[in-house]
């Protein structure tokens, strides 16, 4: 069951005032009984100048002027009332208990009079001919107050949209301000960074210049150094003398040292050219192969080669990438323990072609995976350093790859337990 919901209630409209003007009581009185139903307010006057006062002090909506007053003349308190320029449209009603002629009916409307009303009165009539005349001034009242709240709303609004474009623009000030300090301490930083830069590109072109001058200074000591072993070996009792094999194993050692650094810093420079040419990926490896086998041999590894059936054609620098994978099975021997197996597979994979050297030597740390092949990087880092280089073998072949085309990456379980290169 649903229960009806009753309307808001709506307020009554405000009182409007009203004068009564005469100088008899009594009828005033009879007046003001009549019309007390309407709820209106009613002043008395008791003559036209009090009428005036009472208009000056009040806004008022209608005036009802008693014409037959034996002290006042109704006409003249109308007449009157309408001289004031503030009043000369305030409404007004004559009331008369006797007969009006014609003569002053015209007078009365001349006047600004809206309406008579003549005896007997009855007081529905007064009512009704009060409540129309009154009902304009009333409408006009509230329309009035209703402007004056929504000028007073707008202006409140006004205000409040100015307070928050204040606010709003003084956090865009702030924020501004902040921004723009940001933007200067940005400006320092990149310019930090830009001059830092910079002087590391300086710093890393005088070190290939550096390595550059150092290898080929050293190449002359070598080279002399070199003649006096095979002298020593050209003779009856060197090519059995110990020293001599062994002074001629280090030479060897040091030249190849030596052409690393001065392929490095070739590369650094942009100095070092490719000579590409027709040739297959089996030539490379065998090439590569023969030239890592005296250390391999020497090591007792067991070096296991897989290859595709077919030969793989290759437009590369034959000595250039030999020479790649030759330092990896080089690298294969020299960190693993003797004895073990080396892997040296070759798979075809989509449109490339995965070279992997295996080991199970030493291994690698997960963070040492990508740093191996920055220049100078070791991998054992113990003080006997055992194993020897300069940490540039595999700096070497990183950029040689890149200069082919291609990529090197390392993998590895872990410490001690081997490593995966894959070109």
């Amino acid at each position: 069951m649903t229960t009806p919901t009753t309307a808001a209630a709506v307020p009554p409209p405000a009182p409007v005032t009203i004068v009564l003007v005469g100088d008899q009581a009594p009828r005033l009185l009879a007046y003001r009984a009549m019309l007390e139903p309407l709820g209106e307010r009613l002043i008395e006057a008791r003559s036209g100048d009090e009428a005036l006062a009472c208009l000056t002090q009040d806004e008022c909506a209608l005036v009802l002027v008693d014409v037959n007053t034996p002290g006042i003349d109704g006409f003249e308190s109308a007449s009157l009332i309408r001289q004031h320029p503030r009043f000369e449209r305030t409404p007004i009603i004559f009331v008369t208990a006797a007969h009006v002629s014609d003569h002053d009916r015209l007078r009365g409307y001349g006047l600004g009079a809206v309406d008579f009303v003549m005896g007997p009165i009855i007081p529905e009539t007064l009512r009704s001919k009060v409540t129309v005349s009154a009902e304009p001034f009333r409408r006009r009242r509230d329309l009035q107050r209703a402007n004056r709240t929504l000028s007073a709303a707008n202006t409140e609004l006004q205000l409040e949209k100015a307070r928050d474009l204040q606010v709003l623009n003084e956090s865009l000030r702030v924020a501004n301000t902040e921004l723009a300090e940001r933007n200067v301490q940005l400006q320092l930083q990149i310019g930090e960074r830009e001059r830092a830069e910079a002087r590391a590109l300086r710093l890393d072109h005088h070190k290939d210049e550096f390595l550059a001058t150092l290898a080929h200074e050293l190449r002359n000591p070598l080279a002399s150094l070199s003649n006096a072993v095979n002298v020593l070996q050209l003779s009856s009792a060197g090519d059995k003398e110990p020293l001599c094999i062994t002074m001629q194993r280090q030479l060897g050692l040091l030249v190849r040292l030596i052409d690393d650094l001065l392929d490095v810093a070739r590369i650094g420079q942009d100095k070092l050219a490719l000579r590409p040419v027709a040739t297959t990926l089996e030539a490379v490896l065998e090439a590569a192969i023969e030239s890592a086998a005296p250390l391999i041999d020497s090591t007792g590894h067991a070096l296991h080669v897989r290859l595709p059936e077919r030969q793989l054609p290759v437009t590369a620098d034959p000595a250039r990438l030999s020479q790649v994978f030759s330092k990896l099975l080089c690298n294969a021997a020299k960190y693993s323990e003797p004895g073990t197996e080396i892997a040296l597979d070759a798979q075809v994979e989509g449109d490339s072609v995965v070279v992997s050297v295996v080991d199970h030597g030493i291994g690698l740390a997960r963070e040492h995976a990508i740093e191996i092949f920055e220049p100078f990087a070791q991998i054992d880092t113990s003080v006997e350093r055992t194993r020897g280089g300069l940490g540039i073998g595999l700096t070497l072949v990183k950029r040689l790859v890149a200069m082919h085309g291609g990529d090197v990456v390392a993998h590895s379980p872990g410490l001690g337990l081997g490593s995966r290169f894959e070109v």
